[in-house]
């Protein structure tokens, strides 16, 4: 790997991190929903469903609030688009989200 391919890789953590932390200090991005993995066991807020560790849930920060996939593809206020910690779980690779259900921008 030459010193201007890791350049380019260095530079594109750092945009990354530098927005990731303007959207959390100024809150844009709290009340939004993410699909993430589940990293403690909790339940669905509707349905009561355990969501064990591994697993796929569907989150916001504002007000704080975990569900299932199901109840989340039921829900059409429910609009949610994958978190980085999804990505890098590689969780994309193995099933695309449901068409329309992402989020633009």
């Amino acid at each position: 790997m030459g010193f201007k391919q890791r350049e380019r890789k260095r530079k594109a953590k750092a945009a990354q991190q530098g927005s990731q932390l303007a959207a959390r200090e100024s809150g844009s991005s709290a009340g939004k929903w993410w699909l993430t993995v589940v990293v403690e066991d909790c339940c669905c807020a509707q349905c009561g469903r355990v969501l064990r560790v591994g697993r796929e849930m569907v989150y916001r920060h504002t007000p704080r609030e975990a569900r299932c996939m199901g109840c989340a593809e039921r829900d059409q206020g429910c609009r949610w688009r994958p978190s980085l910690s999804w990505e890098r779980a590689g969780k994309g690779k193995r099933k695309a989200a449901a068409p329309g259900r992402r989020m633009a921008g």
